[in-house]
């Protein structure tokens, strides 16, 4: 995020806190637990795509 523009003030293993937002880190149970019955999709190393 540095190279965007945003500093980065805190990282843990849950997320990355920059100026203005935090990207939270989902497993796979994580998502499952907050949208319900659905499908995920991988995308490469940086994601899923849920389908509800």
């Amino acid at each position: 995020y540095d190279c965007l523009g945003n500093e980065v003030t805190e990282v843990t293993d849950q997320c990355i806190v920059a100026d203005g937002f935090r990207s939270e880190h989902f497993s796979e149970a994580r998502l499952r637990s907050l949208l319900g019955p659905c499908t995920l999709h991988r995308l490469a190393d940086i994601g899923y795509l849920a389908v509800v």
